[in-house]
């Protein structure tokens, strides 16, 4: 099973046993949390899970020491899943830490030219359905 799956299937158990905030979630979001998950089932498609992630790729998460060797940390929500569930993560460290000018770069770097904002926003909803648990 991919991750994203895995997950989608976790957040309909965390609604059941009410550790999602569901008033948190409205007020945050254009729709009710039914509509997410509603949304994330439908949208499950688009994605192509076929490649290992690291789930919280942010920038806390990357250590470079003065060498100039990188690490990578925190490797707690890997899985098989698209590799826009860690592009997500990482734009959206970028832009909280250093700046929105500095996404562009970013997808530069990696060689995406044409970058996929459906995957984007279909990772952004289920980083909310998260922010909003109990």
């Amino acid at each position: 099973m991919n991750r994203t799956k895995y997950d989608v299937e976790q957040m309909h158990s965390w609604l059941e046993n009410g550790w999602i905030n569901k008033e948190k979630f409205e007020q945050n979001n254009n729709m009710t949390i039914y509509q997410a998950l509603k949304y994330l089932e439908e949208q499950m498609d688009i994605l192509d899970c076929s490649v290992l992630t690291h789930g919280d790729y942010c920038l806390p998460n990357i250590l470079i020491d003065s060498n100039l060797d990188v690490g990578v940390v925190d490797w707690a929500e890997a899985g098989i899943n698209d590799k826009y569930k860690d592009f997500m993560t990482i734009t959206k460290s970028i832009k909280r830490n250093l700046g929105i000018k500095y996404v562009a770069s970013f997808f530069d770097y990696y060689g995406v030219t044409n970058v996929d904002e459906n995957k984007l926003t279909y990772f952004e909803m289920m980083d909310q359905i998260i922010y909003c648990t109990i």
